[in-house]
């Protein structure tokens, strides 16, 4: 009983509401699409009749699965993933190379094992998040001291990085890169990197970036190669959302996402009545739910939705400003950062002001493998929350007996 009463309540029951909350909109943005791709399957004989509850029933296996794993990390001491970091590292290395040769290209990325019988495609990046961030958590905290040398500390720390991110750039997602990152190079920095290195790295990726989209721009269409629609993508950032609209230059999820966010008004249309889902917006139920989520129930409502998300980042934060131990000071920052700039980045995309990324909404938009991964790095932080509450109760039972101990006489 002890085990559970040092359990952050407040913190999960906002993590499960939101995931009840996505579970509910599913249910609404997802109808089209289900009864679309299920018609499809009529036609080639996989199904005997269309339905429009495909997605609802997903959500439900996917969530399901999401919420068992979080349990099973909230009883597991946090301390346990730092032991198996290398078990960890070297899996998913190996995953990322076997979809390179066996996964399924979608939306110009070959990162997705479309394996029968589980009701959602495994993507390897998700599982590389998590794993980046406590093997970068791991090493800061093994040889901190170190941290500060080119030899001893920047360029291990490059060679933990580096080679996982190599194989997401050849399949290619580069906004996995974009996450994953900035989250370890700030978990280098807060841990004692060098500054003077961080700041070169950011020098040297704003270059490529820059690079990479002026080579896409000034190439004729026969020299484009496998990043053409990562050029697309982000050839919609740096036009005015206004006035692509109005000559119909803008990409087309983007113009969507935006028409979506004003049709509903300050009042919405009402859950279930969204129009853009029926075919308009692509995929409503992904990346885009938070634009169908203010066309449904009042703009106000996605606010309230952020809202949440500040909390449980608010207490993440607490949480790793409060644990004592390195490893789980580090895993809470990154995990904390993870949301947060994954947060950011969807909701920009859509009001238009970042490209189209394909990052989900965390804990909102449909996708199994990172509901499957942030849940499981929930687990993961309530777990570093219980044993530094159960610290704070030791602590305090022992100031107790010694402030009420009898003086000797």
């Amino acid at each position: 009983m002890k085990e559970h009463r040092d359990i952050d309540y407040p913190l999960l029951i906002s993590i499960l509401a939101l995931v009840v909350f996505w579970s509910i909109m599913i249910s609404s943005v997802s109808v089209y699409d289900s009864y679309r791709i299920t018609k499809r399957l009529v036609e080639t004989g996989s199904l005997p009749e269309p339905n429009n509850w495909r997605f609802i029933v997903r959500n439900v296996v996917q969530a399901g699965i999401g919420l068992f794993a979080m349990i099973v990390a909230i009883k597991i001491p946090y301390l346990w993933w730092k032991k198996q970091i290398k078990i960890m590292t070297v899996f998913t290395i190996v995953l990322l190379l076997l979809v390179l040769i066996f996964g399924v290209k979608i939306n110009g990325a070959r990162g997705w094992f479309d394996i029968p019988g589980i009701p959602f495609s495994l993507q390897p990046t998700e599982l590389l998040k998590l794993t980046m961030i406590l093997s970068v958590a791991s090493f800061c905290s093994k040889y901190k001291n170190l941290l500060s040398s080119t030899t001893d500390g920047f360029i291990p720390f490059a060679g933990i990085v580096g080679v996982p991110a190599l194989l997401v750039l050849l399949q290619p997602d580069l906004w996995a890169l974009i996450i994953i990152i900035p989250i370890v190079t700030s978990i280098y920095f807060v841990a004692g990197g060098n500054v003077r290195i961080i700041a070169g790295i950011g020098i040297v990726w704003l270059t490529c970036a820059t690079l990479l989209y002026g080579l896409w721009h000034y190439n004729t269409p026969e020299e484009k190669w496998q990043f053409s629609y990562i050029y697309d993508r982000m050839n919609t950032f740096f036009q005015s959302s206004k006035t692509a609209i109005e000559e119909n230059t803008m990409h087309h999820q983007n113009k969507q996402a935006l028409i979506a966010i004003w049709s509903g008004g300050a009042l919405g249309l009402w859950f279930g009545h969204s129009v853009q889902k029926y075919g308009y917006l692509p995929e409503p139920q992904g990346d885009f739910i938070f634009s169908v989520i203010a066309e449904e129930i009042w703009f106000m409502w996605a606010f309230i939705i952020i809202g949440i998300y500040i909390y449980i980042i608010y207490r993440w934060f607490m949480i790793a400003s409060f644990c004592e131990e390195n490893f789980g000071k580090l895993a809470a920052f990154g995990i904390t950062l993870w949301i947060l700039w994954q947060m950011v980045i969807n909701i920009s995309v859509n009001l238009s002001i970042f490209p189209n990324t394909g990052l989900t909404l965390p804990f909102v938009s449909y996708g199994g493998s990172s509901l499957l991964m942030m849940l499981l790095a929930g687990g993961i932080l309530l777990s570093i929350s219980r044993e530094v509450e159960q610290k704070k109760k030791s602590l305090a039972n022992i100031m107790y007996l010694y402030l009420s101990r009898k003086p000797r006489r």
